[in-house]
């Protein structure tokens, strides 16, 4: 019998009203973009290349509520017994060509979560997430060792985003967004709803 000590657990599940967040959002989105001068604009700690923004008024605030549910079944499903908590900051990313977010984690936030509402697997990066026992896994790297049931063996993974999807992670989890390609649509984004979750 094998028993996992430690998990990363990963929470997935399909927003209800995602072709109506897309129809409603996109185009306010896409106008907030067009109209800023500095494409590239997110918190000064961030050293990545990415356009943060925000919709407060314009249907963040809806948005936000649609994820208590998944937030709920994430938290049901590993146990947690009944406490209150806050989503305690959300934001949208785009990312156009060439841009990227730095390797980082969203402690001390307790769940990291993204809201998939821009996605096509053929253009876009996936997300990566990082072995947060980076030890492990550079050991069976120097014995050439690649075991398919031991995620801890490898240094990385990519989740297979879906446009539509809601992922929520532990705080902790490292995790980046690899470059978009060069040859991307500047009016083919890839977006997402990043939010945190606090008790």
């Amino acid at each position: 019998m094998i028993e996992h000590l430690f998990s990363s657990p990963l929470y997935t599940g399909k927003v209800k009203q995602h072709e109506e967040n897309k129809s409603k959002l996109e185009p306010i989105l896409y106008k907030d973009i067009g109209e800023a001068k500095d494409k590239n604009r997110h918190d000064e700690w961030w050293s990545c290349n990415s356009y943060q923004t925000f919709l407060w008024g314009n249907g963040q605030e809806e948005l936000q509520e649609q994820m208590f549910e998944h937030v709920d079944n994430y938290m049901n499903e590993l146990g947690y017994p009944k406490i209150t908590y806050r989503i305690s900051e959300s934001w949208f990313n785009m990312y156009g060509p060439n841009q990227y977010q730095e390797q980082h984690f969203h402690l001390p936030a307790l769940f990291s979560g993204l809201y998939v509402m821009r996605f096509d697997p053929e253009m876009h990066s996936k997300l990566v997430v990082y072995n947060n026992n980076p030890e492990l896994a550079v050991i069976h790297d120097l014995l050439g060792l690649k075991p398919k049931l031991f995620s801890n063996a490898h240094p990385e993974n990519e989740i297979n985003l879906q446009e539509g999807n809601v992922y929520i992670f532990p705080a902790s989890q490292r995790h980046a967004v690899p470059r978009q390609p060069a040859k991307l649509d500047k009016d083919n984004y890839r977006i997402t709803f990043t939010f945190n979750v606090s008790v």
